[in-house]
Parts: C-alpha cells; sequence; structure tokens
C-alpha cells in the first residue's frame, strides 16, 4: 500500500512540474506574418535612432549642469536601488506571474 502512494505521489508530481514547464505565461510563442516582422524592423529602426538623439541630447543637458547638480545625481543614483527595492515584484509573482515584465 506504501508503494502505492508514492507511485501516485510522483506521478501527482511529474503531472505538476510538466504543466508548468509546458504552459507559456508570455504571447513570446506566436507565429508573425512577413509583413509584421519588417514593420516591427522598421520600428526599431526608429527607436534607436530616438534613443540615439535622446542621449545626444541628454550629455549636453549635463554638460551644461553645475557641479552641486551633478553630485546630486550621483548621490541620487546610488541611493535608487534601496528607495526602489518596495515597488520590486515579489519573487513568487516573478516566478509564476502571468505579467511578462
Amino acid at each position: 500500500m506504501k508503494s502505492y502512494k508514492k507511485l501516485r505521489y510522483l506521478i501527482s508530481v511529474f503531472v505538476i512540474i510538466n504543466l508548468f514547464a509546458l504552459n507559456s505565461s508570455c504571447g513570446s510563442t506566436a507565429k508573425y506574418g512577413n509583413g509584421v516582422k519588417e514593420a516591427e524592423k522598421v520600428q526599431e529602426q526608429k527607436e534607436k535612432r530616438a534613443m540615439k538623439e535622446y542621449d545626444i541630447a541628454v550629455k549636453e543637458h549635463r554638460k551644461h549642469q553645475s557641479e552641486y547638480a551633478k553630485q546630486l545625481m550621483k548621490d541620487m543614483k546610488k541611493s535608487q536601488k534601496e528607495n526602489n527595492k518596495v515597488r520590486e515584484r515579489s519573487f513568487w509573482d516573478r516566478l509564476f506571474g502571468r505579467k511578462c515584465k
């Protein structure tokens, strides 16, 4: 009788593990046509160009900042991780959550 319970337990664990493994939480497995891929590629190129222009603008802006402002930005960046720890998703939510963030 004990071996039957162990076997039943092992089978149920195996089934649960397979359900988690086969269940995709994101729509990343969906297939798209050529038109969608080309549109995504064009959009990606536009985003790269926009990011490049933004980085240039940020560098120019920071060049005109005072030393005090630069030091404040450095200090805030150091304390940023500790301040944002409250907003971080829990381990359980990141592991089993349906959100793809």
